[in-house]
């Protein structure tokens, strides 16, 4: 309809209670193009050199929906694991672009360490031809109008 464009990001506010654990994992996150439905790419490798068992969830921004539970990754103590976040366009404009908070919570010790990063999504334009030919649809029937009206005047002019 005519809703303006939005734009839409999760805030997020750390609080400081004691001391701050280091993180136990880092974060790298594959750019997304979303059409309807996408995966959202993310590598994750251990901060501190130990094996880690992480929970791994995306809060998408609003117009975006993470489908699916948190996926659980173990993360070897050398090394990458990847895992895929699937991620559905749901209401979202077309040709827009997001931000998609990713936290991963080690599940593995006494102590839950978290980490958060940024994923950037872009929604793919319409891929329909209908709004690319508008224009030039309009200035044909426009034309078209132009030479009836014009054809009609001179025929009453003839008579």
């Amino acid at each position: 309809g005519g809703n303006p464009p939005v734009a839409s990001q999760r805030a997020w506010l750390p609080l400081a209670l004691g001391a701050s654990p280091p993180e136990a994992v880092r974060l790298a996150a594959l750019p997304l193009r979303l059409d309807v439905e996408g995966g959202l790419g993310v590598r994750l490798e251990s901060a501190d050199g130990e094996p880690h068992r992480v929970r791994l969830r995306a809060l998408p921004a609003r117009g975006l929906r993470a489908a699916g539970d948190a996926a659980l990754v173990d993360v070897p103590a050398r090394g990458t694991a990847s895992a895929t976040l699937p991620i559905v366009r749901a209401g979202a404009a077309r040709g827009s672009r997001h931000a998609v908070l990713l936290v991963a919570e080690s599940v593995d010790g006494s102590l839950a360490r978290t980490t958060v990063s940024v994923a950037p999504v872009e929604v793919a334009p319409d891929p329909s031809l209908l709004p690319r030919l508008r224009t030039a649809l309009l200035v044909v029937g426009g034309l078209l109008v132009a030479l009836a009206l014009g054809f009609e005047a001179f025929r009453r002019t003839r008579t």
